[in-house]
């Protein structure tokens, strides 16, 4: 159903289910049970969802019907899934999955892999998402389903966007819009638009994603979805905001807030969350954007749950083990058959004539069978030890990875917005009161520590180890220091640099080598311009800072210990640091990566986002 207005299918949908009460029709309650679904989902009324589905899915226990069992738990675990709560959601997918295996139906697995995407997309295994989606792609295809084809790209688009891969999604979302052109569908064009959005605002395509995210809106209301709508206002207020108009902005992220909250829409209202807090703050309003910022940490605690993964990933392996074990079974099953007909076909002659022949080979085949399974034993022991060797090493990095975020965060959200109140009330007490030399060295104070603390919390955040991140945070402090003293800052960075992994504490090296070099600028060189050049192949990287002053005298107070400080740092980064003076002074830094292991964690990896 495409475009319907929701009270009256409800209705029609109620006096469906009471005829089908009157006529005992057993087949008309399940069909009732999977339609209303659709509806209730998109209006947000998941509680009286779940309660219609499990009502179906006893009903469909108790007269033993597997066909509706499995829809009927396809359908409840739709719910959970909206719900938020995962781990319902896969148990019920994968006991739905196991029922359609064992009665050889296939047309619902296209679906049921696209669910199981969204379910682990909404858990942050990217991994696990995509491949579903191939899954329910190639389905989809086989098939001839478009509606599947559709469902597949478009969940394609929201999880590439969920990794940063805003171009890949981009095309994607295209295909599947150009697909559409000989496939009308309102609810997917709505959605689809609104990915595209998304993909669009990753690339900074703010105008165009505007207009993507209003089409789509207008689609939504005139379907009556109203978690899209949430969805579409909160893609609106993120591109006006970037786009520097706070006050549609603010309107759109509040609208946002209430329609998620309305339905239930858990997953999206983290995002919601964190995006108007920054637009509340944008605004001036810091008590509602700090509520808005503890909103947001506490919502995504609750989703970013690691026991659910954990959980998550133990119940795919014992489906999958159990699948393979039905699989065998039905192979010796068929097996024991072929040769119990084989032996009922021949005469007792046959079998004196050809006993010793026939025993010959049973003997040979057993022999080879065994050999076979011999070597699948030892296959199958390998690959268990090397898939539990990855999952511990994997566990290892999650949890380095995840007490890294969690003292960013604790870091950022407890010191920062303690300090922010302590420069709010000395920025009052200084109006209020007139005296400004004491609270100005208190603001000062204030101001020089929060830099401190968001320079600490930049180097602990993971999502900041690439040498791309590394060069824009240099060049983003050195711009704001120049401009504080009063010096020209000329530039020349890379635009592309290579996906390299470097850790926090070795892009806090680099940064406090640079920042004494424009620190000793501004104290010792009387210069009137600083140049910074960054650049980076797949050897190493090298910045050079200069500037057109006397040039720094090494027995100058307090350069002497600087430059000692960033010679002891370059050896930290195994580098090479060089200082000359010719019209001015010329600090020269050169990293090598090949075989330098004190950049990253373990050794330098392929930067993946």
């Amino acid at each position: 159903m495409e475009s319907y207005d929701a009270d009256s299918a409800l209705k029609l949908y109620e006096k469906a289910y009471a005829l089908a009460e009157k006529m005992n029709y057993t087949e008309g309650k399940f069909r009732y049970a999977r339609n209303v679904t659709v509806v209730l989902n998109d209006l947000g009324r998941l509680e009286e969802s779940r309660s219609i589905n499990e009502k179906a899915v006893m009903l469909s226990r108790e007269l033993n019907d597997s066909i509706n069992l499995a829809k009927n738990l396809f359908n409840l675990a739709n719910v959970y899934n909206a719900k938020g709560e995962f781990y319902t959601a896969l148990e019920l997918y994968l006991e739905a999955e196991a029922i359609f295996s064992s009665l050889n139906i296939h047309t619902y697995k296209n679906l049921l892999y696209g669910n199981l995407a969204v379910l682990f997309e909404e858990i942050k295994e990217f991994d696990k998402a995509l491949d579903y989606l191939q899954r329910s792609y190639t389905e989809s295809v086989e098939a001839g389903d478009t509606v599947g084809i559709l469902d597949a790209l478009n969940n394609m688009v929201m999880v590439l966007n969920q990794i940063n891969q805003f171009d890949t999604a981009a095309v994607v979302a295209e295909s599947a819009l150009n697909l559409l052109t000989n496939f009308p569908s309102p609810k997917h064009k709505s959605t689809i638009l609104l990915n595209y959005g998304t993909s669009l605002n990753g690339l900074k395509q703010y105008s165009k994603a505007l207009e993507k995210l209003k089409e789509s809106e207008r689609i939504s209301s005139e379907l009556n979805n109203l978690r899209s709508i949430a969805i579409a206002q909160h893609g609106l207020a993120l591109s006006y905001f970037n786009l520097g108009n706070y006050n549609l902005a603010e309107k759109h992220i509040d609208l946002a807030a209430k329609l998620a909250a309305n339905t239930q829409a858990y997953t999206t209202l983290d995002q919601i969350y964190h995006l108007r807090a920054s637009i509340k703050a944008a605004r001036g309003n810091y008590k509602t954007a700090y509520a808005s910022l503890q909103a947001f940490v506490t919502l995504r605690d609750s989703l970013n749950n690691e026991s659910v993964r954990a959980k998550s990933n133990e119940l795919e392996r014992k489906f999958r083990l159990k699948e393979m074990q039905q699989e065998l079974e039905y192979s010796k099953q068929m097996m024991v058959l072929h040769e119990q007909e084989i032996r009922n076909k021949q005469t007792w002659v046959a079998l004196l004539i050809t006993g010793i022949a026939l025993l010959s080979m049973y003997i040979l085949l057993f022999a080879r069978l065994s050999a076979k399974k011999q070597k699948y034993q030892d296959q199958q022991l390998k690959a268990l030890q090397k898939e539990k060797e990855l999952s511990e090493l994997q566990s290892a990095i999650l949890a380095r990875e995840e007490e890294r975020k969690r003292i960013a965060a604790e870091l950022h959200d407890e010191i920062g917005s303690g300090l922010t109140t302590i420069l709010f009330l000395a920025e009052k007490e200084k109006r209020n009161t007139g005296e400004k030399e004491g609270l100005n060295k208190i603001s000062g104070n204030v101001s020089q520590l929060m830099g401190k603390v968001n320079e600490i919390v930049w180097s602990m955040n993971a999502s900041c180890d690439s040498l791309e991140e590394l060069a824009t945070y240099i060049r983003y402090k050195m711009a704001g220091f120049c401009e504080n003293v009063g010096l020209e800052f000329i530039t020349d960075i890379q635009e592309n640099f290579p996906e390299k992994e470097i850790s926090g504490e070795a892009r806090r090296n680099i940064y406090l080598i640079v920042k004494e070099a424009f620190n000793n600028i501004a104290k010792h060189a009387g210069a009137t311009q600083a140049f910074l050049k960054i650049s980076a192949d797949e050897q190493g990287m090298e910045i050079t800072v200069k500037d057109n002053g006397k040039g720094i005298i090494r027995n100058t107070d307090g350069v002497g210990n600087g430059l000692k400080n960033m010679q002891d740092r370059s050896a930290k980064l195994n580098g090479k640091l060089e200082i000359s003076a010719n019209d001015g002074t010329e600090l020269r830094l050169e990293i090598p990566f090949e075989g330098n292991y004190n950049l990253s964690y373990n050794t330098l990896l392929p930067y993946t986002k």
